[in-house]
């Protein structure tokens, strides 16, 4: 939650940089074409932000487990979209690689939490650095579907990889680009997805990025 609340400090201010901006040169000025104009960046800003805020807050929000179909591709975009940030801002590359007809049995809000885990720890992995974030599904039996989320950071080291999803493990430290985390980002999500009847496993090699991957029931054919 720190480095989510982080991120989205660091979005607002950026939003609300040029309001500032024009703000006191419409005041300096008193033109009422540029007063305008501030007017409607203002509105377009303000909206940002509250688009923002409103993701954050549905995807935390305290609601009762409701296991149904949903489209895959629609919980990864909605996760993209709740990091708040444009990964190209950072120098990554995402690619998302699903096909909008695989469909799985998961809470959505949930499912996004997990996916939104995954995302910041590959952000974070690739702090500082050039690389790509990778999102691939696949349909493995008419059981289960596949989620991939594979990254070219800085990669798990080989004494953590059986422990990295129990609790208060971390890779992240005080030294990195970020906060140093909590290790129960991954816990949780192991959690959530063996709820859903799934899984998680991770393979990694210290300094040539990590993939985890997700296992989920496939929802029943219509």
């Amino acid at each position: 939650m720190g480095t989510t609340a982080a991120t989205l400090a660091h979005e607002i201010n950026n939003l609300m940089t040029p309001v500032l901006g024009y703000a006191k040169f419409a005041l300096k000025e008193n033109d009422p074409e540029l007063m305008a104009k501030a007017l409607r960046t203002t509105l377009d800003q303000i909206e940002s932000v509250v688009t923002m805020t409103d993701r954050i807050l549905t995807m935390a929000a305290d609601r009762p487990t409701a296991i149904q179909p949903v489209g895959l591709r629609s919980v990864v975009n909605d996760a993209v979209l709740a990091t708040c940030r444009d990964p190209s801002k950072d120098g990554i590359t995402l690619t998302v690689e699903i096909d909008d007809s695989i469909s799985v049995q998961a809470d959505a809000r949930r499912l996004q939490q997990v996916f939104f885990n995954l995302l910041l720890n590959a952000r974070d992995a690739l702090a500082g650095r050039t690389g790509r974030i990778t999102i691939r599904a696949a349909i493995d039996s008419d059981d289960s579907v596949n989620v991939t989320f594979a990254d070219t950071g800085s990669g798990i080291p080989a004494e953590m990889i059986d422990t990295v999803f129990e609790p208060f493990v971390t890779t992240k430290d005080s030294t990195t680009k970020h906060r140093g985390g909590t290790g129960l980002g991954l816990s949780l999500c192991r959690d959530i997805l063996r709820d859903h009847g799934g899984g998680i496993t991770v393979e990694s090699r210290a300094g040539h990025g990590a993939t985890f991957t997700v296992t989920l029931p496939r929802a029943p054919k219509s």
